[in-house]
């Protein structure tokens, strides 16, 4: 069962995210409400009987909740959110696209969810939920709120309308882009025809995104080589920078002490280094560990 308390935290999430939203109708459409519920509940604040168990629990995933986890986590200034955020802040206002391919766990992801949750306009699909076409399509439809009733076609067309000609400097970032099927690349590469000049994009993977881009092109693969000129022909990465160049080690051990020493100022940074192995993802279990140690 969804408590009160459980409901009151969703609440407070949507009223955030409502935030970048133009209209509450938009912001309905991504929570997959009818208007009229989404304005009993989140304006009225009728928590009883309008939305179901089922329907809280779908509301909080589509937010991305952590309804268990109450540490609050402060976001650091490590050389990946630095270089990414910057790169996403230059794709919206300059309508852009680029792909960003580096090494799992440097907190790609991470920097993307900060950069959406703090800039209206910009949305993040995560492409290995989102596979084919279809999906991927409705998805970044749902994400800014545009109906994706009817058919294909329809949300299609309503989504590119709605890239043109509502929004000012709409951004799309494409999380785990290297799941994405073939159907879907070739998608990609006719919206990014249609709203040229109107809307930035930022593809992010790991090394096989590279890899597959790499080899569909050399295959002579339709469609692969036109999207990677349309995505600048470079691909974007933080390690491969003069600064850290083939010292991949010394690169995660810096961002893990940015990390640590923002969220667990006393512990021992140099643990925390070697019992995360290199990934942010593993630092923050062990920071958590650490938390709840000391709070008994």
């Amino acid at each position: 069962m969804v408590t009160n308390d459980i409901k009151k935290k969703i609440v407070a999430a949507v009223a955030e995210d409502r935030k970048r939203y133009r209209s509450d109708a938009e912001h309905s459409r991504k929570l997959d409400l009818s208007t009229s519920v989404y304005s009993e509940v989140f304006i009225s604040g009728k928590l009883d009987r309008k939305i179901s168990d089922d329907g809280w629990m779908d509301i909080a995933m589509r937010l991305k909740l952590n309804l268990k986890d109450n540490f609050e986590w402060k976001t650091a200034n490590t050389p990946t959110y630095d270089y990414i955020y910057t790169q996403l802040e230059r794709c919206q206002e300059e309508h852009i696209s680029l792909i960003f391919c580096d090494e799992a766990g440097i907190g790609k992801t991470y920097t993307a969810t900060q950069y959406v949750k703090e800039n209206a306009e910009a949305v993040l699909v995560d492409c290995s939920q989102s596979k084919s076409k279809r999906r991927l399509i409705k998805a970044i439809a749902q994400e800014f709120g545009v109906a994706t009733t009817g058919k294909y076609v329809d949300v299609y067309e309503r989504l590119v309308y709605y890239l043109n000609n509502f929004v000012n400097n709409p951004l799309i970032i494409l999380d785990e882009a290297g799941d994405l099927q073939q159907d879907a690349y070739l998608e990609l590469k006719a919206l990014w025809n249609i709203t040229q000049g109107n809307c930035g994009w930022y593809m992010m993977g790991a090394v096989g995104l590279k890899q597959k881009i790499d080899r569909a092109k050399q295959n002579e693969k339709v469609g692969y080589a036109e999207l990677f000129d349309r995505y600048g022909c470079k691909y974007q990465s933080i390690t491969s920078e003069e600064e850290w160049a083939n010292d991949l080690k010394r690169f995660n051990a810096t961002q893990i002490a940015i990390v640590a020493n923002e969220n667990a100022p006393k512990a021992n940074i140099q643990q925390l280094i070697a019992g995360a192995d290199g990934s942010l993802r593993r630092v923050a279990i062990e920071v958590k560990k650490l938390k709840r140690v000391a709070n008994g």
